[in-house]
């Protein structure tokens, strides 16, 4: 391919699912940047459809991007606003809880995981207003 690289994929929680598999990451996020010349960091979140079908369905992607907008919103409630730290504890906490029911409900109860995050999103509303990010902040003496 004359040293090129067409693409870049991202995906945290399947590379730590393959990287526990024993495969091997071929170039990493940092590396990519620096062949572009970024030198901050730099957060990426990507969708890829193929053409005919994102026309086909554009719908289904207005759903999609809804959802995930949703879901971005949510885990940055959860986490708590005004800081990086927050919505990161946001997803620390919700994803591997989603991952973790998908994997032992999805055959029997499909949905679950969602129930799940409505739950912590409802705890943590009614009892931490704020976020688990303040929760952790008074639990560890700062303000």
């Amino acid at each position: 391919m004359r040293g090129e690289l067409p693409a870049a994929m991202n995906f945290w929680h399947y590379t730590a699912r393959l990287s526990a598999a024993g495969m091997q990451e071929l170039i990493t996020m940092p590396q990519i940047l620096a062949g572009l010349g970024i030198e901050d960091a730099l957060p990426l979140v990507g969708w890829v459809f193929r053409e005919r079908w994102a026309k086909d369905n554009a719908a289904a992607i207005e759903g999609f991007l809804r959802a995930s907008d949703a879901a971005k919103a949510l885990i940055t409630i959860i986490g708590g606003m005004g800081a990086v730290s927050g919505p990161l504890i946001g997803a620390v906490l919700i994803i591997p809880i989603e991952e973790i029911t998908n994997m032992l409900f999805s055959s029997t109860a499909a949905g679950l995981s969602q129930l799940v995050f409505g739950a912590v999103l409802i705890a943590v509303v009614i009892w931490q207003p704020r976020g688990l990010l303040a929760l952790f902040r008074r639990l560890g003496g700062r303000k």
